[in-house]
């Protein structure tokens, strides 16, 4: 009787996670907020290069009243070197 009452509590537990966890998944959707490295999923071409990067790790910099981000220091350097 007991190990039966267990048995059924485990079978509803095991189908109450992974329903949960299906739904947890539908409600995110892809490409949006952080991904899961902590890191903006968001990309932004660099002024200097081109070269398309993640904007929670470029290197951010004014020129000419804007704010810039660039992919690395050296873009950035470059491009304040050129002016």
């Amino acid at each position: 009787m007991i190990l039966r009452l267990i048995l059924y509590l485990l079978i509803f537990l095991g189908i109450y996670y992974a329903i949960s966890g299906l739904l947890a998944g539908a409600k995110k959707r892809p490409g949006e907020g952080k991904g899961e490295d902590g890191v903006d999923d968001v990309m932004a071409p660099c002024p200097e290069c081109g070269a398309y990067f993640p904007m929670g790790i470029g290197v951010s910099r004014r020129s000419g009243g804007q704010r810039l981000l660039f992919c690395s220091e050296e873009c950035a350097e470059r491009h304040a070197r050129r002016g």
